[in-house]
């Protein structure tokens, strides 16, 4: 479940959010195409991550070492 993790993110930053805040992000984290979202733009991000590598890998000099990444949104 995505919930308690964010439950926990959420108190350690702030302990005051509205609470029509919290039913939207609540009713967005249980919609049904939800976990497919999710991995849509997984995908997505990983396909533009791997093309900009690549590209980084030819373009910059070999004195410049690139190591891959496992998550985040940058290389």
């Amino acid at each position: 479940s995505y919930l308690e993790p964010l439950i926990k993110i959420k108190q350690g930053a702030d302990l005051h959010s509205s609470i029509p805040m919290q039913a939207l992000l609540h009713g967005l984290l249980q919609h049904d195409n939800f976990e497919t979202h999710i991995s849509t733009i997984c995908a997505l991000y990983k396909s533009r991550y791997d093309v900009m590598f690549a590209e980084l890998q030819k373009q910059l000099p070999e004195s410049c070492l690139l190591k891959p990444v496992d998550g985040g949104m940058f290389v």
